[in-house]
Formats: structure tokens, sequence, C-alpha cells
């Protein structure tokens, strides 16, 4: 396991990663999209993902190089939408944290992941929520 608090993640450009299982970091608020790619492409065989308060505009795509991830946490980051293809590339998906985004429609296919047990989308001091879809009682762990 691998966490930062309050510190800049270019410490780790010249190390291996590709052993590390779980990844939390908080605090960075420096941390760039670009440095958030490089950072994930050294990822292997992670299946936990926190990226609290990172300076994240758009849904980062090398998430979806991470085919064993159970746990993604996106809070607390800029990001408004995310991908269709969650359901095909992230299958083992369990819990899905996306709180205090500017998130507020969600792609039908999320509710669609066979393992998602928790879903947390929304703003506490937001007029408007996430639109879900009819049919998401159908998902059978959610």
């Amino acid at each position: 396991r691998l966490s930062l608090h309050n510190c800049f993640p270019s410490m780790l450009q010249r190390t291996d990663l590709s052993y590390v299982r779980s990844f939390s970091m908080y605090g960075v608020e420096n941390f760039s999209e670009s440095m958030a790619k490089e950072l994930l492409k050294k990822f292997k065989l992670i299946t936990s993902l926190e990226m609290e308060n990172a300076a994240l505009q758009h849904f980062p795509e090398e998430v979806f190089n991470l085919p064993l991830l159970r746990y993604l946490s996106l809070r607390s980051t800029r990001i408004d939408s995310v991908p269709k293809s969650i359901k095909k590339k992230l299958p083992n998906l369990i819990i899905v944290d996306f709180r205090n985004t500017l998130i507020t429609k969600l792609p039908k296919e999320i509710f669609g992941l066979p393992k998602l047990l928790s879903l947390f989308v929304g703003c506490l001091n937001a007029v408007v929520g996430a639109q879900v879809y009819l049919g998401i009682e159908c998902s059978t762990s959610l």
C-alpha cells in the first residue's frame, strides 16, 4: 500500500510502482492531469485507487488500463463526466466514489457493473443532484 499525504508525487518518478496494490493520495493540490497520466501508467496490479482533491478536469483514461481495480475514488475533483466504457473496461469495480465532483449525469452503463455494491455521487452544497436512470433497481448488487 502506498499513501501520499500533502507531498508532491514527483518523488515517485523513478520508483517502480508495478507492485502497488493500493494507492491513496490526499491534499496534493498541484497534482495535474499530466502527472496523473504518468503515475497511472506505472500501476499494474492495483485494486484500490483514491485520488482525492487532485486537479483533474476529465476522467483519466489511464484508469481503464487497470482491469483489477475494485475501488475507485475521484472524490473532490473537477471531473464532470464518466465514460460509458466504464462497464466494459472496469468490470471488477465494487465501490465508486464521485462525491464533490461536477458530475450531474451518470452513464447508464455504470449501473451494469456486475460487482458494484456502492456508488457515491453528488455534493452536499449542490442544488442539483446526479441524474440516474429507470432500471437502476435491476442492478443486482447495488
